[in-house]
């Protein structure tokens, strides 16, 4: 499978799942992300170890239309096109919430997992979290999957 078609794949993964993607909790969207992560395999990669790697993180932020605590967990690739030529895209998905009192106590955070081999730390990490215990519970104001060069 081709990295550049992540997103749609990923869709896709959620709907054979029956899961919406509008309207997942947060348990949901790691769940799925995780197995995302440990079920599909992409071609293309370079052979380096960060070929292919899960980011979590989060904060409250400000791009320009009002502030929101975002959740995000992004699958990222090197794209191989020669020995020395690499390219790096992501596959990312926000979950968006309300910034109460609550949120302004938690500090922005990002943790990354460099390998299926760490996916049981990672996802200890997480589900440890401030952020992740307080967002666990509630519903999204809206939700974003997208596919990016960086």
């Amino acid at each position: 499978m081709n990295p550049l078609n992540s997103a749609a794949i990923f869709k896709n993964f959620l709907s054979e799942n029956k899961i919406d993607e509008k309207n997942l909790d947060i348990s949901q969207l790691v769940n799925c992300f995780t197995k995302f992560y440990e079920s599909i395999k992409f071609d293309g990669l370079t052979n380096r170890l960060e070929a292919d790697m899960l980011l979590v993180q989060w904060g409250t932020f400000d791009w320009g239309e009002g502030e929101n605590f975002e959740f995000n967990l992004t699958r990222q690739f090197i794209i191989s096109h020669s020995v020395d030529d690499e390219e790096i895209c992501q596959l990312s998905f926000t979950a968006y919430f309300k910034p109460t009192e609550q949120f302004h106590l938690i500090n922005s955070e990002n943790y990354w997992c460099e390998s299926i081999n760490e996916l049981g730390s990672f996802t200890t990490f997480i589900y440890a979290s401030k952020a992740y215990n307080i967002v666990k519970d509630l519903k999204s104001l809206k939700t974003n999957i997208w596919f990016e060069f960086v």
